[in-house]
């Protein structure tokens, strides 16, 4: 047997191969350091500051919603449902020879301007003689009221418990009775026979810039212009300066007007 001296060399490919591979990995990686940063996946933008407010700065409302803005002056508007444009005088007057007795619901609405915290009524027969209208009861709002009288008896006050803004309304309901003289009260265009009773029933007196007290029946700052509607019973009958009387049953008659106080006259 015979030994070959022949030296054996091994294959140098694959180390010539991992050899270019490793060069071309050292490569990129340079390649990749000189570039710089890299851009975010997807191409989406780098972040940027956010404009979002802070605690301190809240943001604005939606555009939806409808901006607040400053309450407006309070409308003139009667008691609710009432509807009511005037002052509103509802009485029942029963009419003898020489005194009558009555009842009188007032709604009372205030169109001026100025707030009221208290209302005077006329009692204009006691400035033809003491004492001739006499005030049996007073309520305000469905209860008893507090009421005073000035030093005469001419005048009613009567202090309410809520004050009256423009547009609002109060209700007072008097009862009283009163003297019936000869001559009436006042004596606007009488005729023979006729008995003028101007002012014969309690009557709220007017404000324009403060309360007018010493005004006449047929003086047109008496009172304010109110709607008038009187159940009357009379063994004689009732008529009016202005407005109408209605028959509605025998000795009872419904006079309806609309004035500061009614023209009333009793005829022969």
């Amino acid at each position: 047997m015979v030994r070959s001296f022949r030296r054996r060399h091994r294959p140098v490919a694959p180390y010539i191969l991992a050899a270019a591979l490793l060069l071309l990995a050292a490569g990129g990686i340079l390649y990749w350091v000189l570039r710089g940063p890299s851009p975010s996946p997807l191409g989406s933008p780098a972040p940027v500051a956010s404009p979002s407010p802070s605690p301190a700065s809240p943001s604005p409302a939606p555009s939806a919603s409808p901006a607040r803005s400053t309450p407006s002056p309070r409308p003139i508007q009667a008691l609710g449902a009432a509807g009511l444009e005037r002052s509103l005088y509802q009485a029942s007057l029963t009419i003898g020879e020489e005194e009558a007795s009555g009842a009188l619901s007032l709604t009372y609405v205030n169109n001026g301007l100025e707030t009221l915290y208290v209302l005077y009524f006329h009692l204009y027969p006691n400035t033809q003689g003491a004492d001739s209208l006499v005030i049996q009861s007073v309520s305000l709002n469905g209860t008893a009221a507090y009421h005073t009288y000035t030093e005469d008896g001419t005048i009613l006050c009567v202090p309410l418990l809520n004050e009256l803004h423009r547009g609002d309304a109060a209700r007072i309901y008097l009862e009283f009775t009163v003297q019936v003289p000869a001559g009436g009260y006042g004596a606007p265009s009488a005729q023979d026979g006729e008995t003028p009773l101007w002012g014969l029933m309690p009557s709220v007196a007017l404000y324009e810039n403060g309360w007018v007290l010493e005004a006449a029946p047929e003086d047109v700052r008496f009172g304010p212009v109110a709607d008038w509607r009187v159940d009357i019973t009379s063994q004689r009958t009732p008529a009016l300066a202005s407005g109408t009387v209605e028959p509605l049953s025998e000795g009872r008659w419904l006079c309806s007007l609309t004035a500061a106080t009614p023209g009333l006259y009793l005829l022969p």
